[in-house]
């Protein structure tokens, strides 16, 4: 599924249930560990564009519809049985708090070790003055400023 099929469907969605008119619009996110989010101060569905690019159409299609319960049910009920009935009732068969499906989103920024090589994996660069403060866990504080951080060229 693309962004502009995704974009459909939810609008599509929101329609069918009455949001669209209560103000509610589609964001894409570049979230990497959260999959979709639904925020009730923006009135906002937002899906994350790896799982858009990278996820079946069924799990964006699932997905779009356990934000969709939430926007409908609103913030309080959270993940309980209210919500729960609400999903089942616009077509999510097996709702779930959080996802199973994991995606291998390439990392922009390791921190090396001369001796151990990469011993952390980052998607932010670390904020001025972090690096100088940490050390290899196999090295211990022996290794405290002499750590690396590596910025990869990625793209996705």
């Amino acid at each position: 599924m693309n962004i502009q099929q995704t974009y459909n469907l939810v609008v599509d969605l929101l329609k069918q249930h009455g949001l669209r008119e209560k103000g509610w619009t589609f964001a894409v996110s570049r979230g990497k560990n959260i999959l979709g989010s639904c925020s009730y101060r923006t009135k906002a569905i937002k899906i994350s564009k790896y799982l858009i690019q990278l996820g079946t159409d069924e799990e964006v299609r699932n997905t779009v519809l356990h934000e969709v319960a939430h926007a409908l049910v609103g913030g309080a009920a959270g993940h309980g049985h209210i919500w729960r009935m609400k999903c089942r009732q616009i077509g999510l068969a097996n709702p779930e708090r959080c996802s199973t499906v994991s995606y291998d989103v390439p990392h922009k920024v390791t921190l090396d070790c001369d001796i151990h090589g990469i011993i952390q994996k980052r998607q932010r660069r670390l904020k001025k003055g972090m690096l100088e403060r940490m050390w290899c866990r196999d090295c211990g504080r022996i290794s405290k400023g002499l750590l690396t951080q590596v910025m990869l060229e990625v793209s996705v």
